[in-house]
């Protein structure tokens, strides 16, 4: 590999790992998903620093171009990580759906309570206790 390639390759991993420490440092990402992105940025930075090694891994699947595996790599990684997404969000609207109709049967009960004491008409017995009392 072209030893520009290279300082480019670690240059590139270096600033995706500091982006990904930096987005958990400000809580931007939580810290479940960090993990899998640090993962990420480490395998990126292994492999720009030691491209030999995806040779020999490429050699070892017998797969014939090493850059193919990379691809492939990066694409299963995505998908992995489209699914995961996707799971999350079904699980959020789930909960978001729940919230609102939870919230809608809380104010429905609320607006009934407040309509009945409104409109109820004062008990005799509740009068006299007053009185009673004075």
């Amino acid at each position: 590999m072209d030893p520009r390639i290279k300082v480019v390759c670690i240059a590139a991993s270096l600033i995706f790992l500091g982006l990904v420490v930096d987005l958990v440092r400000r809580r931007v990402l939580r810290e479940g998903y960090s993990l899998l992105w640090i993962a990420a940025a480490l395998v990126l930075l292994t492999i720009s620093i030691f491209n030999s090694l995806l040779f020999g891994v490429a050699r070892w699947l017998h797969v014939m171009d090493a850059n193919s595996l990379l691809f492939a790599g990066a694409f299963l990684f995505v998908c992995i990580m489209l699914i995961h997404v996707s799971l999350e969000l079904s699980r959020l609207r789930r909960e978001t759906k729940e919230l609102a109709q939870a919230q809608a049967l809380t104010e429905w009960r609320a607006r009934r309570a407040f309509d009945e004491a409104r409109f109820a008409k004062p008990s005799p017995e509740g009068s006299a206790d007053c009185e009673s009392d004075e």
